[in-house]
């Protein structure tokens, strides 16, 4: 009985050690920096730019998806939802220009 048990712990902590190093191995990559989307663009900020009501409806920077923007910048909607399968909606059209 004590020699199964001995047995019993000694694989578990090889393995939760394993598991451990396998972690560390993980996390040691160095983290990627998101990059801007292939879509962007630089828009010029106006020359009278006070405050956030000033900003064109795209926005302005040097790196920005003004479509996107557009999209954000909507204040409502006025149409219903709409009921779709999973299989609907992968099969919908990509955007053009995203």
């Amino acid at each position: 009985m004590k020699r199964s048990l001995i047995v019993v712990l000694l694989l578990f902590f090889a393995l939760s050690s394993i598991g451990e190093a396998q972690r560390r191995r993980r996390g040691s990559r160095p983290r990627q920096r998101p990059t801007a989307p292939a879509s962007a663009s630089a828009v010029p900020c106006p020359s009278s730019l006070n405050d956030i009501n000033d900003c064109p409806d795209t926005g302005c920077g040097p790196s920005l998806d003004p479509n996107l923007n557009v999209q954000k910048n909507k204040r409502s909607d006025d149409q219903t939802a709409e009921s779709m399968t999973l299989q609907e909606m992968k099969d919908l059209a990509d955007p053009e220009g995203f």
